[in-house]
């Protein structure tokens, strides 16, 4: 019942269009923003993971504080990766593509609150299960896979330095890699398995680093102490 009530949710919506097409147009300069605090909140939850996580081990030891870390490591990359190329834009012009921007942050906050659940199983047990790591490198493509796909569907500006191509193949990577390491790291002990997990995620951030960094700045947008 809990599921039809959510699926009843979900699409029914989208039965409306030709309705909802006749309603005045919602003003949605402020969504970006509000699904960016949703964001925030759940990667906020995967931080409370970690350190819950490292809290749990018995007894501490530096591998635990090394694997919090890295731990860490992937959050923070997930949050510059969703901010850098997705929570500053909007959706291109058009019902479906609002829809399809809003329906694909559900995957994509389920899969932080999977990796939330995963990293805190994965630290506070040196042994984790198959399951356990399963969820964790699976969450992780999810993820990237999700901020791939919502990416497609963003309004570019004319000053976008990002190339679509690029920006989508080097997350694709990544979420394949995440794929490979459940695949093939199910016997590697967890700090290590996490440590494979960790650099897939900087080939994104250092992309988005030097595509706006190598960017020049218009006259006007100079701060004028600078220009002065």
């Amino acid at each position: 019942m809990w599921g039809l009530g959510l699926a009843s949710d979900l699409f029914t919506p989208i039965t409306t269009l030709r309705f909802q097409a006749r309603l005045p147009r919602p003003q949605g300069s402020k969504l970006p923003e509000r699904f960016g605090l949703f964001v925030i909140i759940a990667l906020g939850e995967a931080i409370v993971g970690v350190i819950g996580g490292v809290a749990e081990s018995e007894p501490f030891s530096w591998r635990a504080g090394i694997a919090g870390l890295f731990g860490l490591a992937l959050v923070f990359g997930l949050w510059w990766i969703y901010f850098d190329f997705i929570g500053r834009r909007g959706p291109k012009p058009g019902m479906w593509y609002l829809f399809g921007w809003m329906y694909l942050h559900m995957p994509l906050l389920m899969a932080i609150a999977a990796f939330s659940a995963a990293v805190l199983n994965l630290l506070a047990h040196d042994s984790a299960s198959a399951g356990v790591r399963w969820l964790l490198a699976g969450a992780l493509a999810l993820a990237l896979g999700a901020m791939d796909a919502l990416e497609t569907l963003l309004r570019r500006a004319a000053d976008e330095p990002t190339t679509v191509a690029a920006s989508i193949g080097v997350k694709w990577a990544a979420a394949g890699g995440a794929l490979l390491v459940g695949l093939t790291g199910q016997a590697l002990p967890p700090l290590l398995f996490l440590g494979l997990l960790v650099p897939l995620v900087f080939p994104p951030m250092a992309y988005g680093a030097w595509v706006w960094f190598r960017q020049e700045l218009a006259p006007d947008e100079v701060m004028p102490e600078i220009a002065d």
